[in-house]
Formats: C-alpha cells, sequence, structure tokens
C-alpha cells in the first residue's frame, strides 16, 4: 500500500499536452501552457504473493482502493523547457487475507497521505519526475484462527520516495516511444503491540527499493471540435520488468524473527489513455496494469486499474 505511481498513472498526459500545447503555440495554432491544473484519481488493486520466501509459509493476498487528488503548476518555462511542481492528498483502504502453516487471519488498514512532487518536462521529450509522500496507518489484525482481534487502532508510518525519467522519442506525427525508468523507496513502521496471548511483537524490516525499466508505445491525435477548441487523444500500451532490490518484511514476537517477503522480479504490460477537450482545459485518463511474478512459483499476480480526471486554468 505504501508505494507511488508513476507519472502517467499520476496526471496522464498532462506534461506531454503542455508540451504539444506550447509547440503548437509558436506557430500560432494553439493554446499555450495552462499554469495551473487539479486532478484527482482513483485506483483499484489486487495483489497475490505466495508463499515460497516466508519462514511461516505465509500467503497472502491484498484489495485496496485508493484515491487521491492533488494540485500542481508551472513554476518556470524557457526554451529547454518547464518546471512543475504539485502537492496532493490521498486515502487508501486495503483488506488482506493471511494464510500460514500456524493460522489465517485478516488486516484491514486505512491510511492518510500527505505528498509532493516537482517535474521536468523538456521541449526534446526528456523529463524527470520526483516524488516524496508521507502516510499516517491504522491497522486492525484480527485472527480467524482463534475468533478474537489481535490488536485494534494500530498506529503506523510509511515514507515514500520515487524518482522516475524518460525520453519521448518521436517516430512520425502520431507515434511515438518512451523508454523510462524509475526507482521508488517506502519503509513502513508500526507501533509496538502485545496479542491476548501475551506475545510481544515487534517490526523488525519492513522496506523495500524497487526498480522499473519500461518502455512505452503512444499514439496521439489533436482535432478542433465545432466551436473552434483544440481536443487531443492519447492512447498507449507499456511493458515494464521491476526488481526490489531490499523488499521484505521481518518481525520480531517474542524474541523470534519471522521473516516474508514477495518474490524479487517481476514483469508488466498494460493499456492506457487520456482525452482533452475545450483547449486542454478538461481531461480524462485511465490505464490497466497487470503484473506478474517471474521467480518462485511463478504464481504471483498484481492486478490494477486507474481513472482520473483533471483541470487547468
Amino acid at each position: 500500500m505504501n508505494d507511488l505511481p508513476t507519472l502517467q498513472q499520476r496526471v496522464g498526459s498532462r506534461y506531454w499536452s503542455d508540451a504539444a500545447s506550447a509547440d503548437a503555440d509558436a506557430g500560432g495554432d494553439g493554446t499555450g501552457t495552462r499554469p495551473g491544473a487539479g486532478w484527482a484519481h482513483v485506483e483499484g488493486r489486487h495483489l497475490a504473493v505466495n508463499s515460497t520466501h516466508s519462514s511461516t509459509g505465509t500467503q497472502w493476498n491484498l484489495d485496496q482502493v485508493k484515491t487521491q487528488a492533488g494540485l500542481d503548476t508551472l513554476l518556470t518555462e524557457n526554451a529547454s523547457g518547464r518546471l512543475f511542481a504539485g502537492i496532493g492528498t490521498q486515502y487508501s483502504h486495503g483488506r488482506a487475507g493471511v494464510d500460514s502453516f500456524f493460522g489465517n487471519g485478516r488486516i484491514s488498514v486505512d491510511g492518510y497521505s500527505l505528498s509532493g512532487s516537482a517535474t521536468w518536462s523538456g521541449n526534446n521529450g526528456f523529463y524527470v519526475d520526483g516524488q516524496a509522500q508521507a502516510t499516517w496507518y491504522n491497522s486492525n489484525l484480527t485472527s480467524d484462527t482463534i475468533g478474537r482481534r489481535l490488536t485494534s487502532d494500530n498506529k503506523g508510518f510509511g515514507r515514500a520516495f520515487s524518482i522516475e525519467s524518460g525520453q519521448r522519442l518521436a517516430l512520425n506525427e502520431t507515434w511515438s516511444v518512451t523508454p523510462q525508468a524509475q526507482l521508488v523507496y517506502s519503509s513502513v513502521s508500526f507501533d509496538d503491540f502485545t496479542d491476548p496471548f501475551g506475545a510481544h511483537v515487534t517490526r523488525d524490516k519492513s522496506d523495500s527499493l524497487t526498480s522499473r525499466l519500461g518502455v512505452s508505445l503512444d499514439y496521439n491525435t489533436a482535432w478542433r471540435d465545432a466551436a473552434g477548441h483544440t481536443a487531443r487523444a492519447n492512447v498507449y500500451g507499456l511493458a515494464n520488468v521491476y526488481y526490489d532490490f531490499r523488499g521484505g518484511t521481518a518481525v520480531n514476537v517474542s524474541d523470534t524473527v519471522l521473516s516474508s517477503r514477495a518474490d524479487r522480479a517481476w514483469a508488466g504490460v498494460g493499456v492506457g489513455g487520456a482525452v482533452t477537450w475545450n483547449d486542454d482545459r478538461f481531461g480524462l485518463y485511465g490505464q490497466v496494469l497487470v503484473r506478474s511474478s517471474l521467480q518462485g512459483s511463478g504464481n504471483g499476480h498484481d492486478y490494477r486499474a486507474t481513472v482520473g480526471a483533471r483541470v487547468r486554468w
């Protein structure tokens, strides 16, 4: 639940639309860059992780919904490109089912986040996007085996940082390809607690450093409506490979360390699109992404769908 989105998942094709508008405006046929924008999106996710790398044979699945909204603004613009900065808030809710040799249980988590971002969008198609996010969690843990709650309203804190970069390469007037890379660091802590049987539980380790290498193939088109306003559409497909250098969770239960982690290597494919109208003032965007584990039993999977809207001024 503590990961960060890609630039395209967060705001759609906002920055490419800005570049296209600016280029058209230079030729006397565009709307120019709009300096401010508000955006919001909703993400649904289902993740399943096998028990290959667990000291207790634990396998788990997570169903999650995130709702994020934010504002961004143009800080500066020159002949090379544009620099944007943004802030955002997020509410997330997740429910996980956990199965192990020692019993089954459920975890319910609510998260409240604040985030900041900075994005350089170059006129030559090069971009760099940085994000930082802090999240406050509230969790309930329940044992299905004994039919009792183990802890209620357990407080946690998550921090996450991301750096992403890519180069948009035009193939012709409508098609482009964008090689891209992203590195995300995530860490989560929670308050110690004692369960109903007197076992004291503390966090030993819970962080990850995940790389993503990908490429997207985009189709872009623009037209004018009956009122003379510019509208644009973008459709893309993408492929990614992921590797987690540090991922894993370990907890200390009455001086016994129990650990678990997902497979380190994953691959994913997705499709998405965006449409804007009224001279790029309004827009809708969405993406569907499927990931699968490349290691262990290979039955780890991750399904995500994102839909969002934005307005610019």
